[in-house]
């Protein structure tokens, strides 16, 4: 193999806080790591969509209680939540695209590689 493709197997195995070993493992089982960065990013996400719910529910709870929010921090919320679900759903449907086969295997091609990791040692 080229020093150079080499090299970039190890930085992208790197990016994606994997060993070389476990990196060249998700290549060959045709379903890449997706960089480290980005699955972080993801997490903190998903973090952030938890406190737009907790906020969510909030507001539910006040208009449950007869309590109304302004208009204005009414506006503030929702646009909140809308941003912040549109924003999750760019970045999640990014790492999807990164760990998504390249190509979908045939049934009977599934079936033949459960029996040969069953048989190898």
């Amino acid at each position: 193999m080229r020093r150079g493709v080499v090299a970039r197997l190890h930085e992208t195995a790197r990016a994606s806080g994997l060993s070389l070993g476990a990196y060249l493992t998700t290549l060959i089982d045709e379903a890449p790591a997706p960089p480290l960065a980005l699955v972080r990013a993801l997490a903190e996400s998903t973090d952030e969509l938890a406190i737009l719910s907790a906020d969510a529910n909030e507001v539910i709870r006040m208009l449950r209680k007869g309590v109304a929010p302004s208009d204005a921090d009414l506006r503030h919320v929702v646009r909140g939540m809308v941003d912040g679900t549109r924003q999750h759903l760019e970045l999640a449907s990014r790492v999807v695209a990164q760990v998504r086969p390249t190509r979908v295997l045939q049934p009977s091609r599934l079936r033949n590689r459960d029996v040969t990791r069953e048989s190898s040692p």
